[in-house]
């Protein structure tokens, strides 16, 4: 065969070597110095060795191409590095911006002194369990009795704190699986989804009522508060909207009859007849 051409192709292998090793592993700088240098070296002293201009002139274009293949590994190297930085920088942002979509759309749809669901949250929680569970789904619609006067007497600093520690017990007092919210002022709905009949829920607001048997503590003293329940009665296949309409009757009721106490609508009543007990 021909040795000179012989020469130049391992030549050519070794260059092609030189720069794959610069390029893919410039990751590990321990590569070009364990690997690189010492193969280019022997590879040059070799081809020196051997005499003749054709491997004198490979053997110089080799040892003339390890500097340039030490600056390739460093430029790839620090691209790596780069590329290494930016994309932790790109996880932290996503993160973040997960965060505060997330944050975001729970303060949209949270009551931001109760942290309970607001209006909207709430009208979307009932559309869904009656779409799920009708007719077994009940409604609750309650009022602080007498709230206006804590506002009037103490300021609205203090009244906030009475909604947020009404709400606590009123969930406390709640399944794991009903959504609880606050309409508005000293308002709360709540539905409950899964119950067969008017007294599983009338159970669970007789235990509301129990949770205002102890006073509150406010203003530097223990005050009595109590609060107005109107259920909507599972039974009958009632829209969202019909459920609210008959706790909020139902509601109307209980603080006509005297407040502190339930009233259920009944939503299965034969024409003309009275709804509540």
């Amino acid at each position: 065969p021909d040795t000179d051409a012989w020469r130049a192709v391992v030549g050519m292998m070794l260059l092609s070597t030189m720069a794959v090793n610069a390029i893919f592993a410039a990751s590990v700088p321990r590569m070009f110095w364990a690997f690189q240098v010492p193969v280019t070296a022997i590879g040059a002293v070799t081809l020196f060795q051997q005499g003749g201009s054709v491997s004198r002139a490979i053997g110089f274009v080799v040892l003339s191409a390890l500097p340039f293949s030490a600056i390739l590994a460093w430029i790839n190297r620090g691209a790596n590095e780069r590329a290494a930085y930016y994309a932790e920088a790109n996880r932290k942002t996503n993160e973040q911006l997960h965060q505060l979509n997330a944050r975001l759309r729970h303060e949209a749809s949270h009551d931001p002194l109760t942290g309970i669901p607001n209006r909207q949250e709430f009208t979307r929680r009932l559309d869904t369990a009656v779409a799920e569970h009708s007719p077994n789904v009940a409604v609750l619609f309650m009022d602080l009795d007498r709230f206006k006067s804590i506002n009037d007497q103490f300021g609205h600093a203090t009244g906030d704190a009475v909604i947020a520690m009404a709400a606590r017990r009123i969930l406390q007092r709640l399944r794991p699986q009903d959504v609880l919210a606050r309409l508005g002022g000293d308002e709360f709905t709540a539905v409950l989804p899964g119950v067969t009949s008017s007294e599983d829920v009338e159970r669970i607001a007789a235990r509301i009522l129990a949770g205002f048997d102890a006073p509150f503590e406010f203003a530097g003293r223990e005050h009595d508060l109590a609060i107005s329940i109107g259920i909507a009665a599972p039974g009958a296949r009632s829209g969202p909207a019909d459920l609210l309409h008959m706790a909020d009757a139902a509601l109307y009721e209980a603080k006509r009859s005297g407040r502190g106490r339930f009233e259920t609508y009944r939503s299965g009543t034969a024409a003309g007849a009275r709804p509540f007990d």
